[in-house]
């Protein structure tokens, strides 16, 4: 067994890589900080640090219903506390909350998609509900997942409000990926030709 000789020279080198990595990933992480006043165009604050954002990752494009906390510095964090929905699913709930009878049925309870549940937590003539996620095992039981987050009646009303711009960033988010698909599909048609890669 045979160990390459460190020099003192390489250890600073991987320090100083080490700090300019930290620096690279703070300044990533000041330009994705979130305030109410610099909102991306595809997120919507519903109230009391609920947002919905739409974000496409390793090729599926989900909704996102989900509470933010903020810092001392105003800007706001993702919590765990929320739910991620397939955009055909997102507007299946939007459609079943205008129906959902929460505040003339105290124990209504909807099953959305074989994806989600609506349970009615409405109390004091204040309109509550929650949102959890199911999921199907193989011996094709249904059960729930953390997956959840709780709307108030001001939320939701602001949540049907969204729909067309939620709409439109996921119509955007899934043509953007589509074209790019396509254009790489296109360009590995053509053969590379390695002259014209030393111009």
């Amino acid at each position: 067994m045979s160990f390459a000789k460190v020099s003192g020279n390489s250890k600073r080198k991987s320090e100083k890589h080490g700090q300019a990595a930290k620096k690279l990933c703070s300044n990533e992480r000041m330009e994705h900080e979130i305030s109410l006043s610099s909102l991306p165009k595809n997120m919507v604050h519903l109230d009391y640090g609920l947002f919905v954002a739409v974000n496409t990752f390793q090729k599926e494009t989900r909704v996102h219903i989900r509470v933010h906390s903020s810092d001392d510095n105003g800007f706001f964090h993702p919590t765990k506390e929320g739910v991620s929905l397939k955009p055909e699913v997102w507007s299946s709930v939007l459609s079943s909350l205008r129906t959902f009878p929460a505040l003339t049925e105290p124990d209504a309870v909807t099953v959305v998609k074989k994806d989600v549940c609506i349970f009615n937590q409405t109390g004091n003539s204040q309109m509550f509900v929650s949102l959890q996620r199911l999921f199907q095992r193989k011996d094709n039981s249904f059960h729930l997942v953390p997956e959840r987050v709780i709307l108030r009646g001001v939320q939701i009303e602001r949540l049907w409000d969204s729909y067309n711009r939620i709409f439109t960033c996921v119509k955007s988010s899934l043509l953007a990926y589509t074209l790019k698909e396509r254009v790489n599909f296109e360009i590995r048609k053509y053969p590379v030709d390695e002259n014209s890669s030393r111009f």
